[in-house]
């Protein structure tokens, strides 16, 4: 069922090809220039840091303003070539891109623990992250968003791309069997938990309060604890050694399980003993407490076929 409310859907292009330039991106190149001293003319190495403008162009000094946005790296060093050539200026640099700012990955995390409280609460925590040259894998955004999986479950991994919607199983990416799925610029992550349905057990019989016992995919509850958790036990009628264990299986056919708790040896079973949803806890009375109820229900009987008169008369007549 939890395949087939993730229902995967693998991104097959994990090629995102060499990273363009783009606005906001900061560029550092250094040049030789010619510095005229006392001795002549002497070259000397400068350094600066250049930033993409809104419109694309950066400025360079000895050629002007360039358009840079939307070229890889080597691109951009062909044509600062060209230019400083056609300039006639010395046409010796180094151009390395230092800042990454113009492409983000976009992360929603609905999977992140509610700090104080109790139960296994949610809260939405949403950022960025910018991308650049180096890869980035899905498996390295999931450390970094610092989702809660409880254990057992699974939660949903939304990756949308270029209006392409895919669908990811966060366990498979947490066991490490995606980790080659790379993301691609301008990429929309979003971490949603699956909604799982309540699982219950039922506990019946002689008991103080018969009720569904919450079980929890994370954190199987075993037979034991919702034997000796509050309200079960009955200490006056309860007979623990004719406890019960009902466990439905295909074709509707049910297996049945008999622990005698009277014994303290046999609560080992009991705690090696998951539960399962839809299991039956039945409590048995003891034996006098069937004699009572049998007595009561006698008495109660012969108390309604009585006729009232005829019974006060026989008072009077004694």
């Amino acid at each position: 069922l939890v395949n087939q409310a993730i229902n995967e859907r693998i991104p097959k292009n994990n090629d995102p090809g060499p990273y363009k330039l783009g606005i906001g991106d900061r560029l550092t190149i250094t040049q030789m220039t010619n510095v005229k001293d006392e001795t002549g003319f002497t070259k000397r190495i400068v350094s600066r840091s250049i930033a993409i403008a809104d419109d694309g162009f950066a400025s360079i000094i000895g050629i002007g303003r360039v358009p840079l946005a939307g070229l890889t790296q080597f691109e951009a060093e062909d044509l600062l070539y060209e230019r400083l050539v056609f300039e006639e200026v010395t046409p010796e640099f180094e151009l390395y891109i230092s800042s990454f700012v113009s492409k983000r990955i976009q992360v929603t995390n609905n999977l992140l623990e509610k700090k104080g409280s109790n139960a296994t609460e949610y809260e939405t925590n949403v950022f960025q992250i910018f991308y650049s040259n180096n890869p980035i894998y899905i498996n390295e955004i999931m450390a970094t968003a610092k989702v809660l999986l409880p254990k057992g479950e699974d939660a949903l991994i939304i990756l949308v791309r270029n209006n392409e919607e895919y669908r990811i199983s966060l366990r498979n990416v947490i066991e490490g069997k995606h980790n080659k799925i790379r993301l691609l610029p301008d990429d929309h992550i979003t971490i949603n938990p699956l909604p799982y349905r309540p699982e219950t057990a039922i506990i019946m019989g002689e008991v103080v309060n018969p009720r569904l016992y919450t079980l929890s995919p994370s954190n199987r509850r075993t037979l034991s604890e919702a034997l000796y958790s509050a309200d079960t036990f009955d200490p006056v009628s309860s007979d623990t050694s004719q406890i019960y264990l009902l466990r439905p299986k295909k074709d509707n056919k049910v297996i049945g399980y008999h622990l005698d708790a009277s014994n303290p040896s046999r609560l080992i079973l009991a705690n090696k003993l998951e539960l399962r949803p839809g299991d039956i806890i039945y409590v048995a009375p003891q034996p006098v407490t069937n004699y009572n109820r049998a007595l009561m229900q006698i008495f109660g009987a012969y108390a309604m076929t009585v006729d009232p008169a005829s019974a006060s008369k026989n008072v009077s007549d004694g």
